[in-house]
């Protein structure tokens, strides 16, 4: 098990068995930036105006919307 790469990724969201070809693979990378730094930069927008008792879910759903958005638009590319 430890030398299996699948299992040493920390941060892994993507399924490994479909990143084959190398824009995929780019597609992927691109997909995940945008939503760390979309959601970095949405989130430190709003820290100060969400209530402390709320705030993790708030996160929490502020990158679920941006996961969503990189969803569709990957589906919507996957016809092309």
């Amino acid at each position: 098990m430890a030398r299996e790469p699948t299992f040493r990724i920390v941060l892994g969201s993507a399924d490994t068995g479909r990143l084959d070809d190398g824009h995929k693979r780019h597609r992927y990378g691109a997909a995940a930036t945008f939503v760390l730094i979309g959601s970095n930069i949405f989130v430190s927008l709003v820290r100060n105006i969400v209530p402390e008792k709320v705030r993790i879910p708030c996160y929490i759903v502020i990158i679920a919307t941006f996961v969503t958005i990189v969803d569709l638009f990957m589906k919507a590319l996957r016809r092309f």
